[in-house]
């Protein structure tokens, strides 16, 4: 099995997601969302697929974003906060925004520079969404936002990583 750090380079090569992408992985994720109340989703970063028209498309979901705290923590804030833009290029709630228990959230939108079809996920390597994701109630429910060459065989495992419940590409949603 190829390390995380080999895989991490190879999808970094690929090609940045597409606009039409974005609006065909949001077209199954408003199919895929059932029973949920409140979402978080990401802002993307540069190359990233965009779902953020998931808050116009789903208006009977209560959606939230993430806020990167620092070099370990993300925490949840309402979609409609006040925004600023991160060193890194992506937007955020600006600090002091109102925070939002995870717990409170019953799906989440979770990017990735890959995934698996067991469900394990390809992060940038700081764990910022593994920590995230364990203060999740037990109903809530990870779905992986990817394209469909972001789907790899196989991808290591470590005993931190929280696996997905599903996986949404712009061709097909799957059931893990």
């Amino acid at each position: 099995m190829t390390d995380k750090a080999t895989l991490r380079r190879l999808a970094r090569l690929l090609s940045p997601a597409t606009a039409d992408e974005s609006d065909r992985v949001c077209e199954r994720l408003v199919a895929a969302i059932t029973d949920a109340r409140a979402g978080c989703l990401y802002l993307p970063m540069p190359g990233e697929l965009d779902v953020t028209s998931m808050v116009g498309r789903r208006v009977d979901i209560d959606w939230h974003t993430t806020r990167t705290v620092d070099r370990t923590t993300l925490t949840v804030h309402p979609f409609d906060s006040e925004y600023e833009v991160h060193p890194f290029g992506y937007s955020q709630p600006v600090a002091g925004s109102i925070e939002v228990d995870p717990a409170a959230i019953d799906v989440w939108l979770v990017p990735g520079l890959a995934f698996d079809l067991q469900g394990r996920r390809l992060g940038h390597g700081a764990g910022y969404y593994d920590r995230l994701l364990i203060q999740a109630a037990p109903r809530a429910r990870f779905l992986a936002i990817t394209t469909e060459r972001r789907v790899f065989p196989e991808i290591p495992a470590d005993d931190f990583d929280v696996p997905m419940h599903a996986i949404v590409t712009e061709e097909r949603l799957i059931r893990l």
